[in-house]
């Protein structure tokens, strides 16, 4: 009877270890173990994941070929939601930035709390290293691949299929878990890496012919600024007040050259990932210029008056001379509003961003 006894109670050890082993883990609280929030910041439960093929979404409002991408896989989702699901991990410079960057969108799909252990894993773990990566993930939560802004991109209507179609793989191994204690992109030298895998990114997918001219429009003080630039002509056109301005850039020779506002501007230009040299000269006065991405600074001097100012690019913010630049930028409407040498600034940038922008402003605000 005690044999007996002991045999029934390992046979139903045995019966309830198997049960718990067959018993599957759910991999969505593997990767996300906080649950999900919507874009008004409330709590989604990992249950609207089951079943469906996850797409795990690192964008960000600032990277100019997400706001390409963005637009596209939004009705891909919105046309699949019944088997498809996007959960967002923002790469925004803040809270804030991320949750108005899913709004402009209209993304209706959940994200990650900003700057969670979850989202820092999620980095960690399939080593993302360009925006925007879309890495799909079958119903279990097996890996199917970490290139699905290609194939949605080029194949939509295929798109879906091609996931289903292939092997999964395990989940890359979390090798170094640590804590997230800055934003993900938010080091400038994390951003500045970003930038370089971005223009890789840029040319294989062809995001960057989609891109090519991008506009200043608004007033300067009295001045009416209508300036385009053409990334494909590496040509800068328009006009400023009732002046023409046509000014080439060689960038094997590295130079600017052409007609400003108001004569001709002859610079030369070096760059490393870190700054930006500019030196030569603008309507006849000595020009030169640093632009230290990494420290965000920017100094020299035009026509002997010495410049120095500070960049803050996460957050659009250009300081400095005393009270003389005060510019805040909106990356979200591509605003551009304050005061520039005792000068009222209204501008709206179109396709391009606040480092595009630094990068002429004193060629042509003398």
């Amino acid at each position: 009877m005690h044999i007996r006894r002991i045999i029934g109670i390992l046979m139903l050890l045995a019966l309830v270890t198997t049960g718990a082993m067959a018993q599957p883990a759910d991999p969505w609280k593997l990767l996300f173990p906080d649950n999900l929030l919507d874009r008004d910041c409330n709590p989604v439960s990992t249950d609207i994941l089951r079943g469906k093929i996850v797409g795990i979404y690192c964008s960000a409002g600032w990277c100019k070929v997400c706001q390409v991408f963005s637009p596209k896989l939004i009705p891909f989702r919105d046309k699949n939601a019944s088997e498809f699901e996007v959960v967002f991990v923002s790469f925004d410079a803040s809270e804030d930035d991320q949750y108005a960057y899913m709004k402009k969108y209209g993304m209706l799909w959940p994200t990650l709390k900003y700057n969670s252990q979850a989202a820092f894993d999620i980095q960690q773990r399939f080593g993302v290293e360009i925006l925007p990566t879309l890495i799909v993930l079958n119903a279990d939560g097996q890996m199917l691949t970490k290139f699905g802004v290609a194939d949605v991109s080029s194949t939509p209507e295929g798109a879906l299929a091609k996931w289903k179609s292939l092997s999964p793989q395990p989940l890359p191994p979390l090798e170094q878990p640590a804590s997230p204690t800055v934003a993900l992109q938010a080091g400038k030298n994390s951003r500045l890496s970003l930038w370089d895998q971005q223009l890789v990114c840029e040319a294989k997918s062809g995001a960057r012919n989609q891109l090519m001219a991008g506009s200043i429009k608004g007033t300067i003080g009295s001045r009416n600024y209508d300036i385009t630039l053409d990334r494909t002509a590496s040509a800068i056109t328009g006009t400023i007040g009732n002046q023409n301005l046509d000014i080439k850039i060689d960038r094997e020779a590295k130079t600017i050259a052409g007609k400003g506002p108001d004569g001709q501007i002859s610079i030369a230009f070096d760059w490393t990932r870190e700054k930006v040299d500019f030196n030569g000269e603008n309507t006849g006065s000595p020009f030169r210029l640093t632009l230290d991405w990494a420290n965000g600074q920017a100094l020299g001097a035009i026509a002997g008056t010495d410049i120095r100012f500070s960049i803050d690019l996460d957050h659009g913010v250009m300081t400095g001379i005393g009270n003389k630049i005060n510019l805040k930028y909106d990356p979200y409407s591509g605003r551009l509003a304050g005061d520039l040498l005792g000068k009222p600034v209204k501008l709206q940038l179109t396709h391009l961003d606040l480092s595009d922008f630094i990068q002429m402003l004193y060629l042509f605000t003398r």
